[in-house]
């Protein structure tokens, strides 16, 4: 059984006055990425489409961990039967989507309207049936892999998007959606709105942006792309996207915040929380990303961020402590070395969405609205 907070998410969803939904009926999606926070939105929103608007929409889902797919799809699958491992022995690493495997092993799950395909993000894709749009969400989220396994990180990044780009001008698409970060804008310091034009200061000998300029050097190529190829690809900037499937080892501050406040434990601060940015309901997120996908400009990139959730992470600390169920969560503080930990130095990211609000999108949810959800999900 779907969840309520889910099923009122994704009823929300698909009954949004600036997304016309017909636009992909009898189409087929390919999803990269599709077990992770963002890409499995995605994949149940195409689903609960099929299911209420009889939509015909086949759904292609790359992954890389069979029976993860088969744990956060059970609700929306119920009937699904998926093998308990990956031909070839291919095991995963992390639950960072998208990062490199042990093993090149391709393994096909076809249910109905989707299709699973188990396959490295880093190796060619292959599939033999059309594909009229695509969403390459797969991603590395964890900050102290951006140190430890800076190699990895930029290879699955640049790699990995130039294989989704391949395979689009194999297929012809008719429209792709690359999610980028928040993060290629830099470390400003300031409270100025920042716009898609405002690239920051990249340090090319700190390990730590070896996230950051991958996603740099990724949007580039589709830029390249569209330029000498006329492939439809924009791009979206996400800040930081809060809700959905958490994972237990999700390492990001809001969501140890909301799972500390679910248990009733008090909230670890490591730094002064100084940083400040704005937040994205998934919910939002998704909106924002089929608006792109359908209503954006090819070789462009937009920024996304609910503009009223501008706040510091100290500030949002004390937020999810306010409203743990049973009073007890508390916000302390134990400083760490930020080389240990991965964090950049305070920055203050006040993204503008003024240029994807052009295109009809707008955020809906709030930040305590955000985390009230995400404790309900969490408490159960």
């Amino acid at each position: 059984m779907i969840d309520s907070v889910t099923l009122e998410d994704l009823n929300y969803l698909i009954n949004i006055d600036f997304i016309d939904w017909e636009k992909l009926r009898d189409s087929s999606v390919l999803v990269t990425g599709a077990t992770g926070q963002i890409g499995s939105e995605i994949v149940k929103l195409l689903l609960f489409l099929n299911e209420k608007k009889s939509l015909n929409i086949k759904i292609i889902a790359l992954i890389r961990n069979i029976e993860k797919a088969k744990s956060i799809f059970k609700d929306f699958l119920p009937e699904m039967m998926l093998p308990k491992s990956v031909i070839g022995g291919a095991v995963e690493q992390s639950e960072t989507e998208g990062a490199a495997l042990q093993s090149n092993a391709v393994e096909e799950v076809d249910n109905s309207n989707i299709k699973f395909i188990s396959q490295d993000i880093t190796e060619p894709i292959n599939i033999g049936e059309s594909v009229d749009f695509i969403i390459h969400t797969a991603n590395s989220t964890i900050s102290k892999d951006f140190i430890t396994k800076p190699v990895e990180i930029l290879d699955s990044i640049y790699s990995g998007t130039k294989n989704v780009l391949d395979f689009s001008k194999i297929k012809s698409v008719k429209s792709m959606v690359y999610l980028s970060s928040m993060e290629v804008y830099g470390t400003p310091n300031d409270e100025k709105k920042i716009y898609e034009k405002d690239i920051g200061k990249l340090d090319s000998m700190s390990l730590r942006n070896s996230y950051p300029i991958g996603k740099l050097v990724a949007e580039n190529l589709c830029v390249s792309e569209y330029s000498e190829y006329k492939l439809p690809v924009k791009i979206i900037r996400l800040t930081q996207t809060i809700g959905g499937t958490i994972s237990p080892t999700d390492n990001r501050v809001w969501a140890d915040f909301a799972r500390k406040s679910a248990k009733g434990e008090n909230i670890v601060l490591h730094t002064k929380g100084e940083t400040k940015r704005n937040y994205l309901y998934i919910t939002d997120a998704t909106s924002a990303i089929f608006t792109i996908l359908l209503y954006g400009e090819n070789g462009q990139a937009y920024s996304a961020a609910n503009e009223d959730t501008y706040c510091s992470i100290s500030e949002m600390a004390n937020l999810a402590s306010s409203l743990s169920k049973d009073g007890k969560t508390k916000v302390v503080f134990e400083f760490l070395d930020d080389s240990v930990t991965g964090y950049q130095a305070v920055k203050k990211i006040n993204l503008s969405s003024e240029k994807l609000q052009e295109l009809g999108w707008k955020a809906s949810v709030d930040l305590k609205t955000a985390f009230n959800k995400m404790i309900e999900l969490l408490d159960k």
